[in-house]
């Protein structure tokens, strides 16, 4: 073998063993990491079905009241709130989560 393909292998086994011990140590935290996500994905999911079940009952009162569905005004307040809260980011999620709403309402025109 050339010094250069020891050099190469040397630095290989360096990188793996560097890698090995990254892993041991820190995929505990990785993991840790990623129960507190799937827990808060939960609380979303649960939030969100919430919230959309009181966007259909608010169609139903709107439509009782004979008025209309759309609220430009009150969607551009909930996703300033959102964005001055988390950002950029947070406005995008709202902009989403009312565009679902709206969709939620619409079944009851």
């Amino acid at each position: 073998m050339t010094d250069t393909a020891n050099n190469k292998a040397l630095k290989k086994q360096r990188y793996i063993k560097k890698t090995e011990r990254a892993q041991r140590e820190l995929l505990p935290e990785l993991e840790a990491a990623r129960l507190q996500i799937d827990a808060i994905d939960e609380r979303i999911a649960e939030l969100f079905c919430d919230r959309q079940k009181l966007s259909a009952k608010i169609a139903g009162i709107k439509k009782a009241a004979g008025l209309q569905t759309l609220d430009l005004v009150r969607e551009e307040e909930v996703m300033k709130k959102a964005e001055r809260r988390c950002g950029v980011c947070g406005r995008e999620l709202f902009k989403t989560i009312m565009e679902l709403s709206k969709r939620e309402q619409a079944k009851y025109k």
